[in-house]
């Protein structure tokens, strides 16, 4: 008798520990900053307590990492089911309810109070599109996802999220994130490129209508609308003819006060009451200040790698749904980080977009945690051949 070929072991790659080593840098770097940013506005606002905001990012951060161990060991597959679905529902209704009933600050609805802490429900959202996204596709067969109706039902999750969060909760950069996340993960599912590129003319078109506008004065800040005035007035700045845009003013000043290695960590001078949301928004400038171009690469650098060794996962991903999930990730990394520094340069309007785990935000840094279990959990089951 013929001996029976034995079965051959699937071996598991484990956790891209290169991975994890990088994230926890950057995490533990991200408080550092926070602390040093926020201190005096923590101090001001806090009966003179400069760890006030630090002790609210460390829970936040402490909450972060246990979510992110339950969704290392979470089967995947589970959470790109039907259920992904469900989480999308949920996370739609909790943003009509945020645009109707929020709390309001600075003009805008965009957190829910619950037990004396207030989340911002969009991060969450962020979450939801990459799941559902990632079943829809899974879903749809591979032709259909060629035409204009496949792709359309793949980026519906996302472009209807982003109107809500967009019109109920006057959240423009979350609405451009989000639908940015379905456009990108269809556009690598799918190889029907030519749809895109007329997009992405259209997009160009736009860009040179809307400069060419500005340029003659045909848009100008006496239109309605705070985000027309923000374009007007970054386009101004950029020209030379105006001051108005005092918040990226001021963060280009810090930036170019910080020289080659900075001023030294702690010692920046526009985070004192200068620079508004030096511990949000703005907080890549106070790291150029503080620590220089040296520093601000060296932050650049570490998102790089982050986001390179998230692209090794996705590719040796074990199946499409694994794959999908990390592209998702990426985007919402890739596009924040990309929005966060464009501002803070100047290079385009202010949309308020933070920087990823290092601004101040208890619930951005836990969904983005949630995020980074969900790119570890792709990566412990990736089989090697």
């Amino acid at each position: 008798m013929a001996r029976r070929r034995k079965k051959e072991k699937k071996i598991k790659a484990g956790v891209d520990w290169t991975f994890v080593v990088v994230l926890i840098f950057i995490v533990a770097f991200g408080l550092i900053m926070m602390y040093s940013a926020g201190s005096y506005s923590s101090s001001v606002n806090n009966e003179g307590s400069t760890f006030a905001f630090m002790k609210t990012q460390v829970m936040a951060t402490g909450i972060a990492f246990a979510l992110m161990l339950i969704v290392i060991f979470t089967d995947y597959h589970l959470m790109t089911s039907i259920l992904s679905c469900v989480l999308w529902v949920i996370c739609f209704v909790v943003i009509v309810v945020t645009g109707l009933a929020g709390k309001t600050l600075n003009g805008a609805s965009r957190w829910l109070s619950l037990f004396d802490t207030s989340i911002q429900p969009a991060e969450i959202c962020k979450i939801a599109v990459i799941l559902c996204t990632t079943f829809i596709i899974s879903q749809i067969p591979r032709k259909e996802l060629e035409t204009l109706k496949g792709m359309g039902k793949a980026v519906a999750p996302g472009f209807f999220m982003a109107v809500a969060v967009g019109f109920l909760t006057e959240n423009a950069s979350s609405a451009i994130i989000i639908f940015g996340i379905s456009c990108v993960m269809v556009f690598v599912a799918t190889e029907n490129y030519r749809t895109f590129l007329a997009i992405a003319g259209i997009g160009l078109a736009v860009g040179g209508v809307t400069i060419w506008a500005l340029e003659n004065n045909i848009i100008t800040s006496d239109d309605k609308g705070f985000r027309i005035t923000r374009v007007v007035d970054w386009w101004d700045l950029l020209r030379g003819r105006s001051q108005n845009a005092f918040q990226t003013l001021q963060a280009l000043y810090s930036i170019g006060s910080g020289g080659l290695f900075g001023k030294g960590l702690g010692r920046s001078i526009q985070k004192l009451g200068v620079l508004p949301e030096a511990q949000n928004d703005m907080i890549f400038s106070v790291i150029c200040e503080e620590l220089g171009v040296f520093g601000a690469g060296a932050v650049i650098i570490l998102f790089l790698i982050l986001i390179w060794r998230s692209m090794m996962i996705a590719h040796n991903a074990n199946d499409l749904a694994g794959a999908l999930m990390v592209v998702g990730v990426i985007a919402h990394i890739s596009l924040q980080v990309l929005l966060n520094i464009a501002v803070v340069t100047g290079t385009m309007p202010n949309t308020g977009v933070t920087l990823p785990f290092i601004s101040k935000g208890g619930s951005a840094v836990v969904c983005t945690m949630v995020e980074m279990g969900m790119i570890i959990n792709i990566s412990k089951e990736i089989v090697l051949e």
